[in-house]
This record gives structure tokens, sequence and C-alpha cells, in this order.
């Protein structure tokens, strides 16, 4: 939907008036709400490891951002590798070669 502005009075009145409404959300209510909008990637080959591989849980990313006490992505990719590290070894220590080609497959 465009908005037309009849004049340059109004235009600034309404920028204003964005600007005020995110000042007051924060950051991570901006970020949250945008990410919504876009569809998880499902490729259906396995949906467990296509979660590890893709989901992010946004709030306890910006939890540990603002904490200070490390990068949310340094936790992140540590998390996600252990993860992916749990589904692709057996209990037996073998490396289970279908679920890594799987995951080949879905990072094609």
């Amino acid at each position: 939907m465009a908005i037309y502005y009849t004049t340059d009075y109004l235009k600034k009145k309404e920028k204003q008036k964005l600007t005020n409404m995110e000042q007051e959300r924060s950051c991570e209510e901006i970020y949250v709400s945008s990410i919504k909008k876009i569809p998880p990637i499902r490729l259906n080959i396995d949906e467990e490891l296509e979660s590890i591989l893709f989901d992010i849980d946004m709030r306890e990313y910006c939890m540990i951002e603002k904490s200070g006490v490390q990068a949310a992505c340094s936790v992140h990719n540590v998390r996600k590798c252990r993860r992916l590290a749990m589904a692709l070894v057996t209990d037996n220590g073998d490396v289970n070669k279908e679920r890594l080609l799987k995951v080949r497959d879905i990072l094609k």
C-alpha cells in the first residue's frame, strides 16, 4: 500500500510518528516481528536436520547478545555443531553416513 502526501509538512509529521514508534519498541521486538514474516526453510528431506541447520531461537539469541559475556553468534554456532554431531554420530561412535549425505543435500 502506497502512502501519498499532499504537503511536505504532512510527510515530515508522518516520518516523526514512525520514528517515535520505532524508538518505543526495542530492537529485539522489531527484529522478531520482521523475521516472523519470512517463511522457514524446509526441503522435507529430514525434519530434525533441517531444524538444526536453519532454526534460530531469536529471543535466546538476543538475550545472549544483551548479556555481553560472549557473542551470540559464537554460542549459536557451538550449539548448532553439538546438535549436528549428536544427530550424525551413533551411540557406538560411528558416523551415520546416510544422515551425513542428507546434510550435504540440504545444504546444496
